[in-house]
């Protein structure tokens, strides 16, 4: 989350500086939290489960948020998305080749790590291009296409383990 938060942010937007990335709450969060494991405090449960519950809603409403930005999806977008996604998957799923045969992975091990690399981009990045006030419907689009995508780069993959 940090890289996400950090190097995604300057990525997607080009101009973001150390401001913008200390302004992501994200980034505050582990050293919150390995604060308090270092002085052995607890949280009181109220606000515990306050957090608890902001956490369970956060995927559900990152979700809806880009299937309402997949309406606005066209055609002309779905070009830069598919080279976006082949982007994303083929370089994954070399790099998760080479990592298990650098490491001498096998079992679930080497098919989790091969698996990983040709899953598709996450919703996060929507939610970063959004926050970033960057063009979200590309990703948006690269979002869609990679998901139908892996349909088939998934049994693949998982019928050559």
């Amino acid at each position: 989350s940090i890289f996400h938060y950090s190097l995604g942010l300057v990525i997607v937007s080009g101009r973001a500086g150390p401001a913008a990335v200390l302004r992501m709450p994200v980034m505050h969060a582990p050293a919150l939290g390995l604060l308090c494991t270092l002085l052995g405090w607890r949280p009181p449960d109220a606000a515990m489960r306050g957090v608890e519950l902001l956490g369970d809603a956060a995927v559900p409403v990152m979700l809806v948020s880009l299937g309402i930005r997949m309406r606005t999806v066209r055609l002309q977008t779905l070009r830069p998305a598919l080279l976006a996604v082949v982007l994303r998957m083929a370089p994954g799923l070399a790099a998760a080749a080479a990592w298990v045969t650098l490491m001498d992975l096998e079992g679930a091990a080497r098919g989790v790590v091969l698996l990983t690399g040709v899953l598709p981009s996450a919703v996060m990045n929507f939610v970063l291009a959004e926050g970033a006030g960057e063009p979200s419907e590309e990703v948006a689009s690269a979002i869609l296409l990679g998901t139908v995508i892996s349909v088939v780069a998934i049994p693949v993959v998982l019928n050559l383990l």
